[in-house]
Order: C-alpha cells, then sequence, then structure tokens
C-alpha cells in the first residue's frame, strides 16, 4: 500500500518537537524528556535511548494524571509544568 503524501492532502505535518529534559532527571541522570505534540497532546521519551526512542504520546488531561500518579509515589516533581 502506498504511504500517503500529508501535503498532497492537504494536511500540515507538525513542526519538530521540541524536547526539555525534566529537570529532576537531570540531577539522578534517569533522563525523561517531555515535548508538546500538537495542541492537546504530550509526547515522553527516555533520552538516553537517543533521538530515535520510542515516544508514549498522551493527551494533556492523561499526561497530567500520570504527572499526578508520579507525583503521589516520588514527592513534587515540578510536574504541575503541563
Amino acid at each position: 500500500m502506498p504511504r500517503s503524501d500529508p501535503e498532497r492532502e492537504g494536511l500540515q505535518p507538525e513542526p519538530t518537537p521540541i524536547w526539555r529534559k525534566a529537570r529532576r532527571s537531570m540531577a539522578s541522570n534517569e533522563c525523561v524528556e517531555l515535548a508538546r505534540l500538537g495542541e492537546d497532546r504530550l509526547g515522553i521519551r527516555d533520552s538516553q535511548a537517543g533521538p530515535d526512542a520510542p515516544v508514549l504520546s498522551l493527551n494533556l488531561a492523561k499526561a497530567r494524571t500520570l504527572m499526578r500518579c508520579v507525583r503521589r509515589v516520588h514527592g513534587e516533581s515540578g510536574a504541575d509544568q503541563l
């Protein structure tokens, strides 16, 4: 099956995400990176796996829920910056 061409179909490709390391992960070298993926999506990946690392993509509501759960287990982490 041929790949679709987003530009020919009138769809614009997403701009390149800007990945940022989570502040708390820098000190412990457990590097988690976050990036906005469109208006309502957040990407989470392991920066140590390189730029081609698999990305967990969540809508913002689910990402906030995940961060609340992480904060409950591991303490405050600045996750409320989402």
